[in-house]
């Protein structure tokens, strides 16, 4: 072709050549100017279904306008010739480019924001790229950004021939772009913009460290790598890369793609905040450890008996072997929170260890009638599933103690674990009363649901206990627990709820002072209620001296720290409390609510919806979603996830208070209205949050009614208090010396 003219464009050289077109160097004699040229092929234009593939690239181009996507002048034919005319980019492709050990990190970034820009245009127009790869990116003579090639480009709502799609399936994985290719890509499903934002995290990971995150020695292992795999963090490679880079590619590469970033603007946005070191806090998650040959997880034992209601009891043995097992300093036990999430689910041994970190796994049953048990139990190992031991024991079920302390020391002995320096009772005995462990095992089964009816049911078991054995110093800590929870999500009073609480802390502590889950409890009220700062962190301090693996002692104190403004530290705790525990409801969502404090509102949606994976009808994951969601503007969402929470949590007025919030910054300033109206005209006998109220008036811009709801607050003793000076909501407020004076009652400092 060189040498010979088209319409007016003489052809001049052969740029370069693909599955859907030759690209020619071309002069423009009308304009004078030099110009790209892509013709399609004789025999494929020929083809009826090439021909429609071609002129859908056309169009896919045209409809875009952006500084970082190369600009189509015009579609042309010549006889029977097809062919459209581009703006010709010179320079080199970010393959021709690319350092052997990736770009610095500054020229990283600003590559990365360009691209993403571009995506994001792309997105808005319905087109989407399927074939993002460092040779389809040029880097111009002037340093500018190209993205080129949308030969396999679909536009939404474009009809395009199947035998087309299959062609080109055929062609990408001839031309080399398997590597660049999404899961949903290579299994051949419909794809959506999400696609290329995966496709964009290869390319990212390959530009910041010189290779690809998938590699293998053939396509079939390069797919499966793709389908299953999880990609080293690039810290590992490059170790002087900020973690919040790892955390944005990983995020990227999600094999699911509504756990990816949803759109190229929300990528744009985290890449934007590193460039500029604008996010609040950095996030450090540590790299999941390959699992120790000593670790277990005790999944929940099966309730075989008649009475569907003893699940309380089979729940309770293996948390009770939980703790039992917690004390052997050798073995690391999945957390109470993480095993039993497994509860009712299926779920293969392996999946288990793999995703608890676990070497080892027990599971088991529970039969109970009357006064007899039979339980049995197996300890599995996870990677292949072989039984490392199993028995079955028939007892009176006064002998429920000395079942629990045998299987204990067996796994022990199974797993050569040395009991050298151990009590000779692995299970504590705290109460030789049989009714009252049975009453406490059941107000423990009610109070780790966390809703308002089952923390209840829960007061009154731990109740029930303290009846029947007034010397029962875990049964105090679970009363405590119970009514500071209740207290604290705002079911009850403050007033009365924490200082029930602390009440029954302090005696616990009479009873027992070694209690960790005691010390705990006295910390919470301590902070949350008394707002006595030195005295609640020395308390917390104490319950981690004696037991650091406590994961509530941890997500407390994160708290803590975060109301004093010991941002690191906080996020320190509560990492340790998510990598103690990480498949718990409360603990993910806890880190949402931290984040939703530090303005990582994105990364707060990201714990959210993590959390509702594991529990759909998790109703306080419903609120960290709603919060984040309306520090972003997005109040449609926000609406819809305050309108769960109080679907899910009937009674509690702080979610109520939240959708009115939500529903005033909206704009449906009717709604907002009638929901204070009837929150302020309360006389139910349920407990209005003051502290919500206010946020709501801040909804409304009712400021001066804002800080009447506030001052209640600090009457009430409201615990959300504590959170005042970082929570984004009273941002409005913050310049108000009326603003300084809350903080002030509260023991709080303003901060600059």
């Amino acid at each position: 072709m060189i040498g010979k003219t088209l319409a007016h464009y003489e052809i001049l050289d052969k740029l370069g050549e693909g599955a859907m077109g030759e690209v020619y160097l071309a002069r423009d004699r009308k304009l004078g100017r030099k110009v790209a040229l892509k013709m399609l092929p004789m025999p494929m234009a020929e083809h009826p279904d090439h021909l429609a593939r071609f002129e859908q690239e056309a169009k896919a181009i045209a409809s875009l306008n952006h500084p970082n996507i190369v600009t189509i002048y015009s579609v042309e034919e010549d006889g029977d010739l097809r062919f459209f005319t581009m703006e010709l980019v010179e320079g080199k492709t970010l393959k021709e480019c690319l350092p052997e050990n990736g770009l610095p990190l500054p020229e990283f970034v600003d590559i990365a924001l360009r691209i993403t820009d571009a995506l994001e245009a792309a997105r808005q127009r319905g087109v989407i790229h399927r074939d993002l790869k460092p040779s389809n990116i040029m880097v111009t003579t002037e340093g500018r950004i190209k993205i080129l090639d949308f030969g396999l480009a679909k536009l939404r709502g474009a009809e395009v021939p199947r035998l087309v799609e299959e062609t080109l399936t055929q062609a990408g994985s001839m031309l080399g772009t398997v590597p660049y290719m999404s899961p949903e890509q290579v299994e051949g499903r419909n794809l959506d913009h999400r696609s290329d934002l995966f496709s964009l995290g290869i390319l990212l990971y390959e530009l910041v460290t010189g290779r690809r995150p998938f590699q293998a020695e053939s396509w079939a292992r390069l797919i499966t790598s793709i389908l299953r795999d999880d990609p080293r963090p690039v810290t590992d490679l490059r170790p002087s890369l900020p973690q919040r880079l790892s955390q944005i590619l990983r995020k990227c590469l999600e094999k699911d793609r509504n756990r990816r970033y949803q759109t190229a603007r929300e990528l744009w946005q985290e890449l934007e905040q590193l460039k500029t070191g604008s996010s609040s806090v950095e996030i450090s998650i540590r790299p999941a450890a390959t699992a120790a040959p000593r670790s277990i997880a005790v999944l929940p034992f099966v309730n075989l008996s008649a009475d569907p209601e003893q699940e309380y009891f089979a729940d309770g043995l293996a948390e009770e072997l939980i703790n039992a097992l917690a004390r052997l300093s050798e073995l690391r036990v999945a957390a109470r929170t993480s095993s039993f999430i497994y509860k009712g689910k299926e779920a293969s041994i392996r999946d288990i260890g793999d995703q608890l970190n676990v070497a080892s796994v027990l599971e088991g049953s529970v039969r109970k009638a009357g006064n007899r048990l039979r339980i049995t139990a197996q300890l599995i190992e996870a990677a292949s599933g072989y039984h490392l031991w199993s028995e079955r024991f028939d007892r009176k079920l006064d002998d429920v103690f000395a079942i629990q302390d045998e299987i204990a020391k067996t796994i022990a002995e199974t797993l050569k674990l040395k009991l050298v320096d151990e009590p000779s009772q692995l299970v504590r005995r705290y109460t030789l009363d049989v009714d009252a462990y049975n009453a406490y095992l059941r107000g423990r089964f009610y109070w780790n649901r966390r809703e308002g009816g089952a923390l209840q049911k829960g007061l009154r078991s731990f109740q029930e206990a303290i009846d029947k054995d007034p010397a029962f110093a875990l049964a105090y800590a679970g009363l405590a627990d119970a009514y500071n929870t209740l207290a604290f999500y705002n079911f009850l009073p403050p007033k009365v709820g924490f200082t029930k609480g602390r009440d029954a802390a302090e005696r616990a502590l009479e009873l027992d002072e070694s209690l960790a889950e005691a010390h705990t409890s006295l910390a919470w009220a301590t902070v949350f209620f008394e707002w006595d700062w030195h005295k609640g962190e020395r308390t917390f301090q104490r319950a981690l001296e004696l037991n650091p693996g406590y994961g509530t002692a941890h997500l407390w104190y994160c708290f803590y720290l975060m109301a004093m403004g010991r941002i690191e530290e906080s996020v320190e705790h509560i990492t340790q409390a998510q990598q103690a525990e990480p498949l718990s409801m409360i603990t993910n969502g806890a880190f949402s609510f931290l984040m939703y404090n530090t303005r990582n509102y994105h990364r707060g949606i990201e714990e959210a919806e993590k959390t509702l994976d594991l529990d759909p009808s998790f109703g306080p994951g419903y609120s960290f979603l709603g919060w984040n969601y309306a520090q972003l503007g997005k109040y449609d969402e926000a609406i819809d996830a305050w309108r769960q929470a109080v679907q899910r949590l009937a009674g509690q007025s702080l979610s109520q208070a939240m959708l009115g919030y939500s529903l005033a910054r909206s704009g449906a300033e009717g709604e907002a209205r009638a929901i204070l109206q009837d929150l302020g005209g309360d006389d139910g006998g349920r407990y209005v949050s003051s502290y919500f109220v206010a946020a709501l008036c801040v909804g409304l811009e009712e400021t001066d009614l804002a800080f009447d709801w506030l001052r209640r607050a600090c009457e009430d003793r409201n615990n959300f208090l504590v959170f005042l000076n970082a929570d984004p909501i009273f941002d409005p407020l913050r310049g108000d010396p009326r603003f300084s004076e809350i903080l002030a009652t509260v023991g709080l400092e303003v901060r600059r």
